[in-house]
């Protein structure tokens, strides 16, 4: 176990000194009892190997905890058991994974990346159990920066219990030096899925950059008179679309609904982690992801979201290393290491047309507005005071 501690201590001095500090203590202290609005998780053992898959349905509406069948207890914390449920049992490798030749062919990308996305190949399967109807999966938006996500990776890598987890990985631009770093993936069963209506694959057209499309801070009165075709639609600062900044909101709305709707897991009924290729995490992520949900099923079942990512930079992590506290979700608060599930995606899905529409091209923003302006019942947040992920990107 200390060798693993050193390990990850090395890996996030990338995120500095003070993340590094906190390890040594969340891995060793004791149990937490409730303190005021601040309420405490229960981890007196971090480094854990097993997850929990755990059945949302098994608790919903019997007004008591886990059943002892599904809660494994390992040093006072939770481990997994397996429900047998595979995605896939041949045998595949990165090698299997079809490739483009020529990253510059347009209409190559296309086919290769659409039959990526209809085989919905699992690489690694073979080499772990059985991917579990409960299991955790992980999903990582990427787009260009393959030395952050490398360094990622590497973060994922040194995480408690990552066997049992399926990795998606989310791409709205096809590089062969993106996927070099993915196909080093090794530690669990992984799979990668293309954003169809990407910049890369439209060209100069719509929802690309049409050369007819007016310039961002050209007046109305002018657009009108140029005759561009989007000379109506300014937003609500005067400005006209930008393609580049537009393409995460649809990305991330299209990648949710692929992974909900589309990706053959079974009946999928666990967490879904949302990650970006400029995020890093601790090795307790998946632990502490655990506890969290075993409180919300026993003692806050009108959450709705999980946290596990924090902006702030100063925190004293002895003091909250196992604190949470339960919030309406806001963007710029919560929208670092979102964990939805099934119950949330139904939620949001049902506004579909809403977040298409709402004038703001960034998916947190709108999701708020959804949260704040259409919602009876706002979706209600449970988050850490000392956070598992991290942002290490430049903005």
């Amino acid at each position: 176990m200390c060798r693993n501690v050193v390990r990850s201590l090395r890996y996030l001095l990338l995120v500095g000194g003070v993340v590094a500090a906190f390890i040594p203590i969340c891995f060793f202290m004791g149990l937490g009892r409730h303190v005021g609005s601040k309420h405490d998780l229960h981890a007196k053992s971090v480094l854990v190997v097993r997850q929990v898959p755990l059945p949302l349905q098994a608790y919903g509406g019997r007004g008591r905890g886990a059943y002892a069948s599904d809660i494994v207890r390992t040093n006072s914390s939770v481990g997994a058991v397996s429900t047998g449920r595979a995605v896939h049992s041949e045998a595949v490798t990165w090698k299997s994974v079809p490739r483009v030749a020529n990253a510059s062919n347009v209409d190559e990308i296309r086919a290769v990346t659409d039959e990526i996305n209809r085989r919905q190949l699992v690489v690694n399967a073979h080499l772990f159990p059985p991917f579990g109807e409960f299991g955790v999966v992980v999903v990582v938006q990427v787009h260009d920066r393959a030395d952050y996500l490398q360094h990622l990776i590497a973060s994922l890598r040194e995480t408690a219990g990552i066997a049992d987890v399926l990795l998606v990985f989310s791409h709205d631009v096809y590089s062969h030096e993106v996927n070099s770093v993915i196909e080093t993936v090794d530690f669990c069963q992984a799979m990668q899925i293309y954003y169809p209506h990407s910049l890369q694959l439209s060209g100069d057209r719509f929802p690309a950059e049409d050369p007819r499309d007016c310039t961002r801070n050209i007046l109305k009165k002018k657009a009108l008179e140029l005759g561009c075709p989007n000379a109506e639609w300014q937003d609500m600062y005067g400005h006209y679309r930008e393609a580049k900044f537009t393409q995460t909101k649809h990305h991330w709305w299209w990648k949710l609904h692929h992974v909900m709707e589309t990706v053959n897991i079974g009946k999928h009924q666990g967490p879904v982690v949302l990650l970006e290729e400029d995020h890093f995490v601790a090795p307790d992520f998946i632990h502490l992801l655990n506890l969290m949900i075993v409180k919300k099923l026993r003692e806050y079942s009108d959450v709705r979201i999980l946290n596990l990512g924090m902006y702030q930079k100063k925190i004293n992590f002895p003091a909250v290393y196992n604190k949470f506290s339960v919030d309406t979700w806001r963007s710029g608060q919560h929208n670092m290491g979102m964990v939805l599930f099934n119950e949330t995606w139904n939620v949001i899905r049902n506004h579909s047309e809403e977040f298409c529409k709402y004038d703001d091209y960034n998916w947190d923003w709108t999701l708020m507005h959804i949260n704040q302006d259409r919602l009876s019942q706002p979706l209600q947040c449970m988050f850490l005071w000392a956070p598992r992920i991290f942002h290490i990107g430049e903005w």
